[in-house]
């Protein structure tokens, strides 16, 4: 009779290890797919704090330097430096900030496709638009980068 109670009780038991172990298993596979949204926002993260959505214009790469760069991206069609600025930046007159980190740019206004780009970490100080200095010293540092790309494109003379 003993051996009955026993096969029964652990029957039961077997039933609720069963259940225990599927409810782990639930509880797991949440977890996993909270994980996996979080990680996918967190790369997305840089891209949408304009809030604009533009995947479709861009590929988001990993960021293996988060303290240098917002963002490094891949772009999938010709792009225009103010409009990356405008997106990542939240104002088109930040512009200088990303030729600085892509010294490599020839033609800023006319950026090819599939070009990688990289968006420097600027402190937010120095993206007040309120900020009239803040302003007017981005405005000298875009004349003096656009000064030195014209001199680039001026046709050499040579005098005899």
């Amino acid at each position: 009779m003993s051996k009955k109670r026993r096969s029964s009780s652990s029957r039961r038991g077997g039933k609720k290890s069963k259940k225990n172990f599927i409810a782990f298993l639930i509880i797991v596979a949440i977890a996993a797919i909270g994980y996996y949204y979080i990680t996918d926002l967190e790369t997305q993260d840089a891209a949408t704090q304009a809030g604009i959505e533009h995947k479709e214009d861009y590929i988001l790469l990993e960021n293996n330097d988060s303290a240098k760069y917002k963002a490094q991206i891949i772009l999938n069609k010709k792009f225009n430096i103010l409009d990356l600025s405008k997106i990542f930046y939240n104002s088109d007159i930040f512009w200088p900030y990303i030729i600085q980190a892509n010294p490599t740019l020839e033609n800023p206004l006319n950026i090819e496709k599939n070009t990688l780009v990289k968006i420097p970490c600027v402190k937010d100080s120095l993206l007040d638009t309120d900020n009239e200095l803040v302003v007017e010293q981005i405005k000298l540092v875009g004349d003096s980068i656009m000064n030195v790309i014209a001199e680039k494109r001026k046709p050499k003379v040579y005098s005899e």
